[in-house]
């Protein structure tokens, strides 16, 4: 038995849905284990239930490496995280009453500081000044990642449609994880390249066009690996490094933790500490004793 041509067409159209060439490839992958594993019971994959998600995620558990090690546990997150993410959609589109991973439980990964490096500040607005001599484009896409941290699939998917006039303010509707959208306003000089960008074009086109449509990732991770390199940023520049620099300096200059999680999209706080790393956690610690204690013997 092989997934049928409406499960097909379901996948495709839910990577389609995406831009971000690695979340793509991860999520064929995912799907395509999963459907692995159904298609010998027989299972058909619009109507299966909670039972088979957790008989799944225990067969991910059990299931050796290629070199016959445990599999880790945030190979089995992810791949249970993609699969959900298809069902997700497929609930949101009205294909399914319910997902049958909504309470799967997931391996627990633990991850206080996240593994992507940051740039300093210096670094950061050497950037910013070589993406502006690189054209609008290049500008717009660096501006946008640095300067409002949202991720490279939402850059992606925006259509001149998303930037609109807010309070006189230019802003752009990012469409978030899970079909949630959230208006973000443009600083001035970035507001000029984005408006540039988008004069006198319909609001249905891309935002970012090359000579075949809507930009890829591949293009995306070129230009700022060339704008990073011209701009002697020590790491290779990709977009998630601006999205942790933006968490980075806006934690240290003391932007509320409630606030960065709002501008990044978070869905937990817990999230958003992960980018919390540039500060000495001891000494804020130290800082914050310190202060209460002076509250209880004030006199």
């Amino acid at each position: 038995m092989t997934p049928s041509p409406t499960v097909e067409r379901l996948v495709d159209a839910w990577i389609a849905s995406h831009h971000n060439d690695h979340t793509i490839t991860a999520y064929q992958q995912a799907i395509g284990d999963w459907l692995d594993w159904l298609t010998p019971q027989g299972l058909d994959p619009l109507t299966v239930t909670r039972e088979h998600a957790d008989r799944w995620a225990g067969h991910l558990q059990a299931t050796p490496t290629n070199r016959g090690r445990p599999p880790a546990p945030r190979t089995v997150a992810r791949k249970l995280a993609s699969v959900s993410s298809w069902y997700t959609y497929l609930e949101t589109e009205g294909h399914i009453d319910r997902s049958p991973f909504t309470r799967v439980d997931r391996p627990k990964v633990q991850r206080r500081y996240g593994e992507t490096p940051g740039m300093t500040r210096a670094e950061a607005k050497a950037l910013l000044a070589t993406a502006d001599t690189a054209g609008t484009r290049t500008y717009a896409a660096v501006g946008i990642l640095l300067e409002t941290a949202i991720r490279a699939e939402e850059l992606l998917g925006l259509n001149v449609g998303d930037v609109r006039v807010r309070d006189t303010t230019l802003t752009i509707r990012v469409t978030r994880k899970g079909g949630e959208t959230s208006i973000l306003p443009l600083p001035d000089r970035l507001a000029d390249a984005v408006d540039e960008l988008r004069r006198d074009r319909s609001p249905t086109d891309p935002l970012l066009t090359g000579h075949k449509g809507r930009w890829t990732y591949a293009q995306l991770h070129n230009t700022l690996a060339k704008a990073g390199t011209a701009a002697g940023v020590a790491e290779a520049v990709t977009p998630h490094m601006l999205r942790v620099t933006w968490a980075t300096l806006a934690l240290e200059d003391g932007v509320p933790l409630a606030v960065v999680q709002d501008v990044m999209g978070h869905a937990s706080a817990d999230t958003t500490r992960i980018y919390d790393r540039g500060r000495d956690d001891f000494k804020r610690k130290a800082a914050a004793v310190e202060q209460v204690s002076k509250l209880l013997h004030l006199t």
